[in-house]
C-alpha cells in the first residue's frame, strides 16, 4: 500500500486517482537528489503539472534509473523558462537571502543586485549547484 503525504489524501478524497500521486518515497528520493525546487519548477511548467507532482516524478524517474531522460527534459524546461519567466527560479525562490547575494557579489566583483541577477542566469543554464558550492566555500549555508 502506498504511503500518501496528507495533501494526496485530501485529493484521494476528491477522487483523483491513487496512481497519478506522489508518494512520499518518490519525495524523499527528490530530496535526497541533486535536483533542486528550481528544476522542479521549470519542469512543471513544461509538463504542465504541479512542482509538487513535477517533484514526485523526478523521484519515480530516478527510482528507473532514468536520469538521462530527465536531464533531456530538464534542459528543454530551462530552455523554455528562458521565454516563459515565470516558469524559471527568481534568487529569492532558489532559497538564498541577501547575505547570499552580499559573498556572492564579492566573489563574483558585480553589485548585489547584479549578483542575484547572475544567479538567475546560472539557475537557468543549469549552475544552481555551482552558485551553492561557492556560497559553501565562503563559509555561506545558502539561506541561512
Amino acid at each position: 500500500m502506498k504511503k500518501h503525504s496528507p495533501y494526496a489524501c485530501a485529493l484521494l478524497a476528491l477522487g483523483i486517482p491513487a496512481t497519478a500521486l506522489a508518494t512520499d518515497k518518490e519525495i524523499e528520493v527528490f530530496a535526497a537528489s541533486q535536483y533542486t525546487y528550481c528544476d522542479a519548477k521549470m519542469l512543471s511548467g513544461m509538463w504542465k503539472e504541479s512542482v509538487w507532482e513535477s517533484k514526485s516524478m523526478i523521484g519515480r524517474k530516478i527510482g528507473w534509473g532514468d536520469q538521462q531522460t530527465l536531464n533531456s527534459a530538464l534542459r528543454k524546461a530551462r530552455g523554455e523558462a528562458r521565454t516563459h519567466p515565470k516558469r524559471s527560479c527568481d534568487f529569492w525562490e532558489a532559497g538564498l537571502n541577501y547575505q547570499d547575494a552580499e559573498v556572492l557579489a564579492g566573489v563574483w566583483k558585480l553589485s548585489i543586485d547584479e549578483s542575484k541577477a547572475f544567479v538567475q542566469e546560472k539557475i537557468l543554464a543549469g549552475d544552481e549547484l555551482l552558485v551553492r558550492q561557492i556560497l559553501a566555500e565562503n563559509g555561506r549555508k545558502p539561506g541561512r
